[in-house]
């Protein structure tokens, strides 16, 4: 869940307010970060296009940023904006003071969200082979504002920019670099404390609720004497274990691919890379560690499975990457991963599963989704 940022007791004189006040993009205004933003939709939607703009890297960081706003995959009009700052911006927008987004994204993405939020002079970004970022950020806004300026930032890329400033406003600031902030001797006109993401929005991401259709890998030991023994228990648990991480890593990977649209179904909520609480970077991370881990688990204690486990990662890929819309699909990729479930216990065990079992598992669950889907019930 995402928590809006709290301001807290501030020791800047009020002279302070008159000063142009400069605000970062990335993680100040908005809780995420446009460059990640777009890689990761352009991976799901435009894949092969994002692929071949890392070759843009090497002219620099800035033509990289130009070349994934060009593929223009992001949904910038959905992006979390940190709402008590965005309401402080309004009220000394209000007192008539001068206000200007300034960010490293690149300036066609920092424009539009200037126009999107609608409280800013001027915005400026990243353009050419300029990375507008930390020294060259402050040495740009040194010769724009010689008369001084106050920054909103809130990481170590804008400590340069904070020591040439005449006051300071933090965001999420903490640990090391709150007290690096607090040695420079630059007042602190305002400081906004953001909650970071928790167990429960880790709950939410990797959904471990669900981890109870993953029992139906101990289906073979259930139905068959011979598999109710230690050894086919301990089998099944590390197959139990390999579907969890697998299922977990999958939820994740549909969670980034499905951001835009989550924040404009009102999910931001209860999907915390969507409300920004969890960096799409981290997820992203987490994701593959997930997956990578199953598959390595399976090739280290029971080979068998890196096959099946393999196959899962595919059908289930179909839910993120624009592969066939529509009920009939949705319900049946449900039947075919629960149906797999009962496959994968029997591989592990070495116990079959009947026919028959795997015939209504697959017919019964196909019809169950079908008629969820019909009544909006996904």
């Amino acid at each position: 869940m995402t928590h809006p940022p709290k301001p807290v007791d501030t020791v800047a004189p009020a002279s302070l307010g008159s000063l142009p006040l400069v605000v970062d993009m990335d993680g100040t205004l908005i809780a995420t970060d446009v460059l990640a933003e777009g890689i990761v939709a352009g991976v799901f939607a435009k894949p092969f296009s994002t692929f071949f703009a890392l070759a843009k890297l090497l002219g620099g960081r800035a033509p990289f940023k130009r070349r994934i706003a060009e593929i223009d995959a992001a949904d910038i009009d959905t992006l979390p904006l940190r709402q008590d700052i965005l309401a402080w911006l309004r009220a000394e927008k209000s007192s008539g003071r001068e206000i200007h987004l300034v960010s490293a994204a690149d300036e066609a993405l920092v424009e539009r969200v200037a126009q999107l939020v609608g409280v800013f002079d001027s915005a400026q970004g990243s353009r050419g082979r300029i990375n507008l970022r930390s020294h060259r950020k402050a040495e740009a806004l040194q010769q724009r504002f010689p008369d001084g300026f106050v920054y909103a930032g809130d990481s170590w890329a804008d400590m340069a920019v904070w020591k040439r400033a005449r006051g300071i406003v933090t965001v999420g600031v903490r640990g090391g670099l709150e007290r690096a902030v607090k040695r420079v001797a630059v007042p602190i006109e305002q400081s906004f404390l953001v909650q970071r993401a928790g167990l429960r929005a880790w709950i939410d991401a990797l959904r471990p609720r669900l981890w109870a259709i993953n029992g139906l890998v101990f289906v073979p030991v259930l139905i068959w004497k011979e598999g109710q023994s230690w050894q086919g228990c301990w089998k099944a648990g590390l197959a139990f274990i390999m579907v969890s991480a697998m299922a977990s890593g999958t939820y994740v990977l549909r969670d980034l691919a499905h951001v835009g649209s989550d924040r404009r179904l009102g999910l931001s909520q209860s999907r915390p890379m969507a409300g920004g609480s969890i960096p799409l970077h981290v997820g992203a991370n987490v994701a593959l560690v997930a997956i990578l881990g199953a598959l390595a688990l399976a090739w280290l204690a029971l080979p068998q499975l890196v096959m099946p486990l393999s196959i899962y990662l595919a059908i289930a890929a179909c839910n993120f990457w624009p592969i066939g819309r529509g009920a009939i699909k949705d319900a049946l990729l449900l039947a075919i991963l629960l149906t797999l479930r009962l496959v994968l216990g029997g591989m592990a065990t070495g116990l079959p599963v009947p026919n028959s079992i795997l015939g209504v598992t697959m017919g019964g669950v196909f019809v169950a989704g079908l008629t969820a889907c019909k009544w909006g019930l996904r």
